[in-house]
């Protein structure tokens, strides 16, 4: 596994995590963005999902976005992402990767990013963009009712993750308020009718 160093949209370096390729034949390339809630995660817990991609015969690759900590909030990782995508594209040939044919893939706060970078109000740049995307349980709407019950307003532009965080734990409403609670259970009214009587305690009232 090879970490590729490469400037992001402001000038500061990152880096992406692949395989060199041995095939002699440009290939589809699957791109990974790594969970954790935007300020957590690393390239390297991708690396299996590198490794299998590979074996399929696609180039395989894991973005090591910077994490919304320090000052820097979530358009950070939507660049860092979307400049991982353009170093592909731009770099095609010499990586052995189809130009028309990359995969981003993200999970949790990676599928959301993955969204964004398929949104060309969020990302102009069309070498910026992958021709396709899978998002595994990624956040899509952050401007919902059960967001706002959650974690309040949000401006995705200027919001800090750890005010979401502290607003989890604090408890009094949404999750946090029942997370602890050992062998607690309660009908939740946002889940399938099939399903109530078998999720944890919410907190939240009936819609």
């Amino acid at each position: 596994m090879e970490r590729i160093y490469f400037p992001s949209f402001d000038g500061e370096e990152i880096s992406l995590l692949l395989p060199r390729p041995e095939a002699a034949e440009a290939r589809p390339c699957v791109v990974f963005l790594h969970g954790g809630a935007w300020r957590f995660g690393l390239a390297d817990s991708y690396t299996r999902h590198v490794e299998y991609a590979v074996s399929r015969g696609a180039v395989g690759v894991s973005v090591e976005y910077r994490l919304a900590t320090e000052g820097r909030t979530v358009p950070h990782c939507i660049g860092d992402c979307a400049a991982a995508v353009r170093y592909l594209q731009e770099n095609a040939a010499a990586l052995g990767i189809l130009p028309d044919k990359i995969c981003v893939c993200g999970e949790s706060a990676g599928g959301h990013l993955a969204l964004c970078l398929g949104t060309p109000a969020i990302v102009a740049d069309p070498m910026a963009r992958p021709n396709y995307i899978v998002n595994f349980n990624g956040a899509v709407d952050l401007t919902g009712r059960l967001n706002r019950e959650l974690f309040g307003p949000c401006d995705m532009q200027t919001v800090q993750p750890d005010e979401w965080l502290e607003k989890y734990r604090a408890g009094g409403r949404g999750l946090a308020a029942s997370a602890g609670r050992a062998g607690q259970r309660a009908r939740d009214p946002y889940a399938r009718p099939e399903r109530r009587n078998h999720l944890p305690l919410r907190n939240r009232p009936a819609p």
